[in-house]
C-alpha cells in the first residue's frame, strides 16, 4: 500500500474568512498556523502511521462555516462505517465513537474547533486519511 499525499495550505487572507483572530492566535501560538496559513495536510506528515499500520492519528481544524451539523456529521458517520477499524473523534476533551451520528452532534464540533481523528484496526490508516480529507474538503458544501 502506498503511502497517501495531498498538501493545501490555506492562505491566512483565506483563514480569517472561516475564523475569529482569537481562532488564528490560538493556531500561531500552537504552530498550527504562520505567516504563510494554516497547511490542512492531507499528508502522511500529519497523519501518525502509515499505510497497513494497526493505528493511526491525524489532527484537523473544522474550517466550513457551519461546523458539524446533522448532514455532515452523516456524511461523517457514513464515511467512517465504511471501514473495520474503530474510528474515534477527540475534540473539547471528549472522544467519541465516529461511527455514531447522536455522540458526534452532541459535541457541539463548530467552525474553528481542532479535532483528532484516530482509528485502530487493519484499515486505520486509510480511515483516518478518508475523514480527514472529508473535514478538509468542508464536507463537499462550500
Amino acid at each position: 500500500m502506498e503511502v497517501k499525499t495531498e498538501k493545501r495550505k490555506i492562505s491566512m487572507s483565506e483563514l480569517r474568512q472561516y475564523l475569529s483572530p482569537e481562532e488564528i492566535s490560538r493556531l500561531e501560538s500552537n504552530g498550527t498556523a504562520d505567516d504563510d496559513g494554516y497547511n490542512i495536510g492531507i499528508s502522511s506528515g500529519n497523519i501518525s502511521g502509515k499505510p497497513g499500520d494497526d493505528f493511526a492519528e491525524g489532527n484537523i481544524i473544522i474550517l466550513n462555516r457551519t461546523g458539524i451539523h446533522a448532514r455532515p456529521a452523516s456524511v461523517f458517520v457514513q464515511t467512517a462505517s465504511k471501514f473495520k477499524s474503530k474510528v474515534q473523534i477527540k475534540a473539547k476533551g471528549k472522544s467519541v465513537d465516529a461511527k455514531s451520528i447522536l455522540m458526534i452532534m452532541s459535541m457541539g464540533l463548530t467552525k474553528g474547533t481542532e479535532i483528532t481523528i484516530r482509528a485502530e484496526g487493519p484499515d486505520a490508516y486509510d480511515a483516518v486519511y478518508s475523514l480527514i480529507k472529508l473535514v478538509a474538503d468542508k464536507f463537499g458544501e462550500e
